[in-house]
């Protein structure tokens, strides 16, 4: 963590004169890892990027504690003067180390989970935009779907007894926020002295979980019974999230994030850095460190690294 600062620091100073724009990692709209800004792709401006996630810890997902990877592709379009839109696709591959029953006891459960996609939608619009004494305030809403995380389990119950079945897994995250975003520092005469932009937002989330499967108890070798389930729950809740960047004359990027939690279903909260260095006009590329579950907003109980690419299509971003 402590390298990855050090690291964006020395880009700030040393970067060429090239303008960051990428969206933001957990969902197809312009801002930082997970939480969105104020800022606004501009007119029929096209941002698309690509990034390779270490996804790792326990999940919502029944307690499961989970490890792999995730490749989420995100496209944002400037529209007019003051709106983007976005949509996102992610494919998700894990592999399972435990799980929790819902009493809350772990029980030592053999599970593979199957690569998964998810698709994912975004929309934003900024209300007013940044003045001397007035920050820029956007409205944006945000939607994701886990589509059939399948996975087949084997839990040893007794000495002689096993549960053994199949589960699918379908999640959907729908977030409606607004966030104020303002410069806290004023442009310098010695471009070594980065920008500092602060952003403040909360966000209204809906989660929804869906599962269906079947199961059977094996007992020496015999199955002495068998059955199957279904269950749907949700919870929505109110959050807020801040986040800082500093960005240097030349464009390089660097920020931090925090985001509460705002369901039961969570481990813990989001928090997030980010470091972003263009290499050419139109190429940027990013690397950060994150706990924020690909495609659904979700803060998870550990944190992995993420590196990506982004390409600018005629504009750059901005507010």
């Amino acid at each position: 963590m402590k390298g990855l600062i050090t690291i964006g620091v020395a880009l700030l100073l040393l970067a060429p004169a090239i303008a960051v724009a990428a969206p933001s990692l957990t969902a197809p709209d312009t801002g930082l890892v997970d939480i969105p800004t104020a800022s606004i792709a501009a007119n029929r401006s096209f941002s698309l990027a690509a990034s390779w996630q270490q996804v790792k810890g326990v999940t919502p997902f029944e307690g499961v504690a989970l490890e792999g990877n995730a490749i989420p592709i995100r496209l944002v379009a400037g529209i007019g003067d003051r709106a983007e839109l976005g949509i996102a696709w992610t494919r998700l591959s894990l592999d399972d180390e435990g799980i929790v029953l819902e009493d809350g006891l772990p029980i030592p459960t053999t599970l593979h989970v199957d690569s998964s996609n998810l698709l994912g939608f975004a929309a934003k619009y900024l209300v007013t935009p940044e003045t001397e004494t007035m920050p820029a305030v956007a409205v944006g809403v945000r939607y994701g779907k886990l589509n059939g995380l399948d996975g087949a389990f084997a839990v040893a119950v007794a000495p002689t007894t096993t549960a053994a079945g199949q589960v699918t897994v379908d999640v959907t995250s729908t977030t409606v926020y607004a966030v104020a975003s303002k410069q806290l520092s004023k442009a310098a005469e010695d471009v070594s002295v980065p920008l500092v932009t602060g952003h403040l937002g909360i966000a209204w989330q809906r989660l929804k979980f869906e599962e269906k499967g079947a199961f059977a108890t094996i007992e020496g070798g015999d199955v002495v019974a068998s059955d199957s389930f279904a269950d749907s729950s949700s919870e929505s809740k109110l959050g807020a999230f801040l986040g800082v960047d500093m960005s240097s004359a030349a464009g390089t990027n660097l920020g931090l994030e925090f985001r509460t939690k705002r369901s039961a279903f969570e481990p813990k909260a989001i928090f997030s850095a980010l470091v972003r260095h263009p290499i050419t006009p139109a190429l940027t590329a990013e690397a950060g460190w994150t706990n924020a579950m690909p495609g659904l907003s979700v803060g998870l109980d550990k944190h992995g690294l993420f590196v990506g690419l982004s390409y600018n299509f005629l504009a750059a971003t901005g507010y």
